[in-house]
């Protein structure tokens, strides 16, 4: 059984499930029976599809007032967005290397999950090639998240 009125997190996909007894669904976010199916009517069929478009946009696809496609907006970002951790979690994990030793020394080890590191340097200096290739690396060692 699914969390919530979207489908899986990793596929970012929108299903809209049969209607409850109390005419709310239940997860992350409460929507109405109206709203989800307005949303299956729209033929908006991912999260990220629905999450760029704006309010007005949304509103005339959707045919509902403001505030329920405010709440389709925040059921789909909760279903998109990565689980909140504590800043002692955040220290618990390991460090992201960035391929550098000198930069690792200075940066305890590498990159903190969870934390915004600038990376500043003259032009053609190699900054875009590092933020790639720690990227790169967050993806296969499986520090990516969100």
């Amino acid at each position: 059984d699914r969390a919530g009125p979207f489908s899986h997190r990793h596929s970012r996909m929108i299903a809209v499930r049969p209607a409850a007894p109390d005419n709310v669904l239940h997860g992350p976010k409460q929507l109405s029976q109206e709203a989800l199916l307005a949303v299956q009517r729209s033929g908006i069929t991912s999260a990220r599809r629905l999450l760029c478009m704006s309010e007005l946009e949304l509103v005339e696809a959707l045919d509902l007032y403001v505030s329920d496609v405010r709440a389709v907006v925040a059921a789909a970002a909760a279903v998109c967005a990565p689980p909140p951790s504590t800043a002692q979690q955040l220290m618990r994990e390991a460090p992201l290397p960035t391929g550098l030793a000198a930069l690792d020394g200075h940066l305890g080890g590498g990159l903190r999950p969870g934390s915004v590191t600038e990376i500043v340097g003259a032009s053609a200096v190699g900054k875009t090639e590092l933020c790639l290739a720690v990227a790169a690396e967050a993806l296969v060692t499986g520090h990516a998240r969100g």
